[in-house]
């Protein structure tokens, strides 16, 4: 019984990532054009070193849930400027561009 709990709690955290992740993205582009590539490119792995670090530290559930939430986001800013960068980078030939965001 407990596991089945543990498997639902897990469940609804992965889901609400997946639900920030969708509601985020949009802006995180509009942030991504207004304060350039660079810095979406940059902060996101640090943050995540930090995240990361502090969930090693306290591991506990509280802290876990919040790292897991904030990783999600982490995650999806970095991926929206990868796109970003790489669509930058090949915005003329579609085939081409394609087949690089077909590598990310």
């Amino acid at each position: 019984n407990d596991r089945v709990r543990t498997a639902q709690a897990l469940g609804r955290l992965s889901s609400s990532a997946a639900l920030l992740d969708i509601l985020i993205t949009p802006q995180l582009g509009r942030l991504s054009d207004s304060i350039g590539r660079r810095p979406m490119l940059i902060a996101p792995p640090l943050f995540a070193l930090v995240f990361r670090s502090t969930a090693a530290l306290y591991p506990t559930l509280s802290v876990l849930v919040f790292i897991k939430v904030l990783s999600a986001t982490v995650s999806s800013t970095y991926m929206v400027a990868v796109k970003a960068a790489v669509a930058d980078e090949f915005h003329k030939g579609g085939e081409r561009l394609a087949g690089r965001l077909g590598l990310i």
